[in-house]
């Protein structure tokens, strides 16, 4: 009841079973010295310790030597040791710190040095791209499946990549040259993708760094989708570069986080009117979340938001007209800009009044980007294409791996220690799906699980 969190709230946690000395169930109690004592379930002590994310074991193989013959017998490996000097959780450590924590590796490098267990940061990119042959299959599994599913919420955040940085100042100063005067596409940009069916309780999340926008990679996913399925949700912003390179037919859904951030940025010049627009937009927000705690179908929070939300949102619209028809609103203004955007955004802004399925928001895929804003901040940039690639099939394993409620360092290993039965049948192990190709494979040794 004070926060602390109990045993339970630690399912892998290493269980250590303590005996009773010298008293066993049947024994006389040692109290009374009269009655037999009986078995009760076990109390738990939870202690946590602490260790170096990479722990070094050292096996002292046990050898002999003939006295006649002088061969040296040298004591096996146990199987459990593996072939490499990295083990695949080793591997899975390194990748887990640097895309899913955003540590970079020169800091595991510092941090594994004074904890004894040197780690050179090469050695750790090296161990990191040995192990994405067992993770690049997946990805591309799972960009086939996300093609399939019915809502894509989809946004862009900055990327640096040298490489890319160093061709777009080669190509600026080749067009100088040249005397063209053509705009130059100077942007590199990391985009997510969140790609959701709740009817069956799937999200894949997905992450595609380079010079294209959100728009034209939400084009390249989809351009594998089956003709004959019906045309996906897609949610974002309203900014152009979220719209356009699609290249198919869409069901456009607008975010409304973003319609009420621009009431919410001018609360200080126009107290009143913002103040109004967030408290109108604030019961929405609330039919919402009635939603989500209920626990209601795609077509019952849609019947719900008829009843609760639309009302609303027709009277602040209403309302917004209302005040620019008698001029109480200054066009021109920054109430009139978000009064402007409310209306101009109307149709995608309500979709969630029509259609089944459509969030509210696209909350979820900007949090998403926060795992690549945050690596970008500590590791400030990517050396080349490939090591974005690579970061980008790492981030969408580990982060589809999260969403399906799988233990992402585990999942990880398991997919090294099987990377044979990865590539043959990627989709067999998706995050969703590896435990029952871990239950129907025979028991390993090796086997992180």
């Amino acid at each position: 009841g004070h926060g602390k969190k109990g045993a339970k709230d630690y399912p892998d946690a290493k269980r250590v079973r303590v005996a009773l000395e010298g008293l066993a169930p049947g024994d006389k109690c040692p109290a009374c010295e009269t009655s037999p004592v009986y078995g009760l379930k076990p109390a738990e002590v939870l202690r946590i310790f602490g260790q170096p994310p990479l722990v070094a074991v050292v096996l002292e193989l046990a050898r002999v030597r003939c006295s006649g013959c002088q061969e040296v017998i040298t004591a096996k490996l146990p199987a459990e040791a593996g072939t490499d000097r990295y083990h695949p959780s080793a591997k899975s450590m390194i990748a887990l710190l640097n895309y899913a924590a955003g540590q970079p590796f020169n800091r595991s490098q510092v941090l594994q040095g004074w904890l004894g267990v040197p780690a050179p940061r090469s050695t750790q990119i090296d161990q990191v791209e040995s192990a994405l042959g067992a993770v690049h299959p997946v990805y591309e599994a799972l960009k086939r499946r996300a093609a399939e599913l019915p809502l894509f919420g989809h946004d862009d955040t900055k990327a640096r990549v040298r490489e890319l940085s160093s061709e777009i100042a080669r190509e600026a100063e080749e067009a100088s040259s040249a005397g063209k005067k053509r705009e130059l596409r100077t942007g590199v940009q990391t985009t997510g993708v969140v790609a959701k069916d709740e009817a069956i309780g799937r999200t894949i999340r997905l992450f595609f760094t380079g010079r294209k926008h959100a728009g034209e990679n939400l084009g390249s996913l989809l351009s594998s989708r089956a003709p004959e399925l019906a045309p996906p949700i897609k949610m974002a912003d309203a900014l152009g570069a979220n719209g356009s390179g699609v290249g198919r037919e869409t069901q456009n859904a607008a975010c409304m986080d973003h319609a009420r951030r621009k009431f919410k940025e001018i609360e200080a010049v126009f107290p009143q009117e913002a103040a109004h627009a967030i408290a109108e937009l604030a019961l929405v927000y609330k039919a919402d979340n009635e939603a989500k705690e209920q626990g209601l179908s795609p077509e019952a929070r849609l019947a719900h938001h008829q009843r609760n939300s639309a009302p609303v949102l027709d009277r602040l619209r209403f309302w917004l007209q209302a005040k620019i028809e008698a001029r109480e609103i200054e066009p021109n203004s920054a109430l009139g800009a978000a009064a402007k955007y409310f209306e101009n955004h109307w149709e995608k802004l309500t979709l969630f009044l029509r259609t089944p399925g459509v969030p509210l928001s696209n909350a979820e895929c900007e949090r998403l980007l926060k795992t690549a804003v945050v690596r970008r901040k500590n590791s400030l940039f990517y050396m080349t294409e490939f090591g974005a690639a690579m970061g980008d099939a790492f981030m969408s394993v580990i982060q589809t791996a999260v969403a399906c409620g799988a233990n992402p360092f585990k999942y990880l290993t398991e997919l090294q220690l099987n990377q044979a039965l990865v590539k043959a049948a990627p989709e067999r192990w998706l995050a969703w799906n590896c435990e029952l190709q871990l239950a129907a494979a025979d028991p390993s040794p090796t086997s992180a699980v």
